[in-house]
């Protein structure tokens, strides 16, 4: 892509030379021949120390603040009042979206998981959808890998560019609380949001709870048309719903979570008759759209907090119900998050737990489908946060009848001394076996576990390494778990 840098700024009154450039860069590391540099202030450095980078880079023009204090170049330095909050509107014209629905999701737990519920749905509703976010930015099948969970502005009103350019009708982006304050998201104009929960995390970031809500609230205060998708189950969520319904704002607000007849004559969707089966989930949904019954195949009932506000997503644009009840009876789990293996006899999960309370919820989510025993396999990571070991012992002999404690990264540190120092959190010592090698604690595990039991393997989730040292080793647990399921049912076959 390339544009005309003069034509370009004209309607914001700047004047420039004739010139084509190719793209607007804010980070002086992204610049190739032939782009602009945007010389902003960011929240720890100015960029007007990195435009001799820029332009060795190949920067054919700068862009800066009309007060800085710059001369002396080899390219045009073009002057802009208040250029930080007018570069939304400046990365608006330059990058085109045609009509493009931009739906936004922030919330501390599950992001990823509604974003790729979102994208699985729109192939039932004839929908081309792309995410953005933990696990990369495209469709679902073209996932490109990214540095950050919300880019940065600049890349963010680019990547969307070329999705719209390439023929796709709905982007749903994960809104980390760091990507609002530091305005990665600005003017990109999300026509739906959607808010999860809040729990305790990032503090370190955002100093308390208040900031850290603040800080996600800020999606729908830069977005008041957007459709607000909100869980009211959580204490933050149904303050925010409440405040905008008593408001008269206009804004429409979806209320999502466990059925509450209180709702019933506002905007909702909800599940209620839930059954945790050993396939899944069954409930019945009930919203301002109609009600039927579903059947998904993931497991916990945060993950029913996940399915409708997906459906929201859909339901609330007119799309029949009917078109989604299949599309959610052959949902297929986000790699490695709760992730369902397994043969008529035993089911392994694997999951990206690796805190405290993320091992508590899986094993908790778990319990519920469980007929049998309910094992845990997990260890806790070297040269890492120590404090967490024993914690993540006492939640998983907490929940689970047995458990094994293996390797997860133990880089520098003794593996021995890392599952020592989770063994302390267990108080019942002879639920709990050591077996380093992790490949070995899961295969003799799903050996030994009974008809109608399920492991959960926490850990690792979508990760294909392990740290021993300062090597890093290939090691696919996905891979591993489904291998040993084909293998038993090639036995079973001979």
């Amino acid at each position: 892509m390339t544009k005309c840098l003069k034509s370009w700024l004209a309607p914001f009154a700047v004047e420039a030379p004739e010139l084509m450039v190719g793209d607007v860069r804010t980070d002086s590391r992204e610049v190739k021949p032939g782009d602009v540099f945007v010389a902003t202030k960011g929240v720890a450095q100015d960029g007007i120390q990195f435009i001799d980078n820029a332009i060795v880079a190949g920067a054919v023009a700068v862009l800066l603040d009309a007060d800085a204090e710059v001369t002396g170049k080899d390219v045009p330095l073009i002057a802009i009042e208040q250029l930080a909050s007018q570069l939304p509107e400046l990365l608006r014209a330059f990058y085109p979206k045609n009509g493009l629905e931009l739906l936004g999701i922030t919330g501390t737990n599950g992001k990823t998981t509604i974003s790729q519920l979102v994208a699985q749905l729109g192939e039932a509703v004839a929908q081309k959808v792309a995410v953005v976010g933990t696990l990369g930015a495209g469709p679902l099948d073209e996932l490109v890998e990214m540095n950050n969970t919300t880019p940065g502005l600049a890349n963010n009103h680019r990547l969307l560019s070329q999705f719209a350019a390439n023929g796709i009708d709905r982007v749903a982006m994960e809104v980390s609380s760091q990507g609002l304050h530091q305005g990665r998201v600005s003017g990109l104009g999300f026509s739906q949001a959607i808010f999860s929960n809040l729990t305790q995390d990032h503090l370190d970031y955002h100093g308390d709870m208040a900031s850290y809500g603040e800080a996600k609230k800020a999606l729908f205060e830069q977005n008041p048309q957007a459709k607000a998708i909100i869980n009211i189950d959580d204490a933050t969520g149904l303050a925010w719903y409440r405040q905008w319904q008593a408001d008269n704002s206009g804004r429409m607000v979806i209320a999502v979570g466990g059925y509450d007849a209180s709702f019933a004559e506002q905007p909702h969707v909800m599940f209620d008759e839930v059954c945790f089966a050993s396939d899944g989930l069954q409930f019945k949904l009930k919203s301002s759209w109609g009600e039927a019954h579903m059947c998904c195949p993931l497991y916990g009932r945060f993950n029913l907090y996940n399915i409708v506000s997906a459906l929201a997503v859909y339901l609330c644009e007119g799309i029949a119900i009917e078109q989604l009840v299949s599309a959610v009876a052959n949902i297929v789990a986000v790699p490695g998050r709760m992730e369902r293996f397994g043969n008529d006899k035993v089911v392994a999960i694997v999951d990206y737990a690796h805190t405290p309370d993320a091992l508590s919820q899986a094993l908790q989510a778990a319990s519920a489908h469980v007929s049998g025993k309910l094992w845990c396999i997990f260890g806790c990571g070297g040269d890492r946060d120590s404090g967490k070991r024993p914690l993540m012992g006492e939640a998983a002999a907490q929940y689970a009848d047995k458990v094994v404690i293996t390797n997860d990264n133990p880089r520098n540190e003794s593996p021995q001394h890392i599952a020592e120092q989770i063994l302390a959190g267990i108080a019942l010592t002879d639920k709990a076996t050591i077996v380093l090698d992790r490949q070995q604690a899961i295969r003799t595990t799903l050996d030994n576990a009974a008809t109608g039991d399920i492991v959960l393997i926490a850990g690792k989730g979508h990760e294909t390494y392990q740290i021993f040292g300062d090597e890093v080793i290939a090691y696919d647990e996905r891979r591993f778990v489904r291998q040993y399921f084909a293998h038993q049912s090639e036995e079973l076959a001979s």
